[in-house]
């Protein structure tokens, strides 16, 4: 059976999908293992194929970088509600991405508050958590023990875009 590698939808690779992927397959056959580092070290040449795929300028690269962690620290923060007689809720997380429809980038943080006290803003916020578990139901698609949660997912859009 032949293989076509493929890019999932949102990425964006500089190189062929299907040359990135024989390339990566090719250091698993290689190396018994493949590893982000393992990729990373076979880029660092310029003559190896997938070096287009990284950033070598140490100053943008940095950048990007700072970039990430940001966005793990937003991520990463929760926030905990206490009511008059000390009980607390269970973490939420303080600050959730708003996702732009048909994209999978994030176009800006804000608090959890805020957003689930708009109608707005909270039906743009569900939307973009069921885009994200329906991408996770097509990566997955051909797990069986998930079959079930496709149909969930389903009914939860008809009833955020009935809302």
């Amino acid at each position: 059976m032949k293989r076509k590698y493929t890019l999932k939808n949102g990425s964006i690779l500089p190189i062929k999908a299907n040359v990135a992927g024989r390339e990566i397959e090719r250091l698993k056959k290689i190396n018994g293992e493949l590893s982000p580092q393992l990729v990373l070290k076979s880029a660092r040449p310029k003559n190896s194929v997938l070096h287009e795929c990284f950033e070598w300028d140490n100053a943008k690269a940095a950048q990007k970088y700072r970039l990430q962690q940001a966005s793990y620290l937003l991520r990463a923060i929760e926030i905990v509600y206490i009511g008059d007689d000390g009980e607390k809720t269970k973490p939420v997380r303080a600050f959730v991405a708003l996702i732009e429809e048909g994209t999978y980038k994030p176009r800006s943080y804000k608090a959890i508050g805020e957003v689930m006290s708009d109608k707005q803003l909270k039906a743009q916020y569900l939307s973009g958590l069921l885009s994200e578990y329906e991408a996770l139901g097509r990566r997955n698609k051909n797990v069986a023990e998930f079959a079930g949660i496709h149909n969930a997912i389903k009914k939860a859009r008809k009833k955020i875009k009935a809302a």
